[in-house]
């Protein structure tokens, strides 16, 4: 007997739509992996700036470093980073903070890289 050449809806096989949602499911998954890193990568960016534009005081940039330390708990980076792999120099009136770091990226199922994110902003002191 020959198969339909013109399936209804509802009709043939279910393995297609499963097959579709597994790929979609694992699409998701490393989505999520790999964005992750980017995302909280650009958090810290965001509490760079923050960090860099308070008063320099007595003590130097300590205020800023204490506040880069607190972030980098904070954001969960203390695996992969510390405070002492920033850098932060102040110029007159303006603030540099440079922050390397790598970290491993997974990207599916025990495949993984190393990726180096680098941070640089240079803000006013407010």
């Amino acid at each position: 007997m020959p198969s339909n050449p013109n399936p209804k809806p509802g009709q043939g096989s279910n393995l297609h739509a499963f097959l579709s949602l597994v790929g979609f499911v694992l699409f998701m998954w490393m989505f999520w992996n790999i964005g992750k890193p980017w995302a909280i990568n650009w958090a810290l960016r965001d509490e760079m700036v923050e960090a860099a534009r308070s008063q320099p005081n007595l003590k130097g940039n300590d205020d800023t470093y204490e506040k880069l330390d607190q972030e980098i708990a904070k954001l969960g980076l203390d695996k992969w980073m510390t405070v002492d792999q920033c850098e932060v120099t102040l110029e007159g009136s303006i603030r540099r903070v440079k922050c390397t770091y790598e970290r491993d990226v997974e990207i599916i199922f025990g495949i993984k890289r190393k990726v180096t994110f680098e941070n640089e902003i240079t803000t006013p002191v407010l």
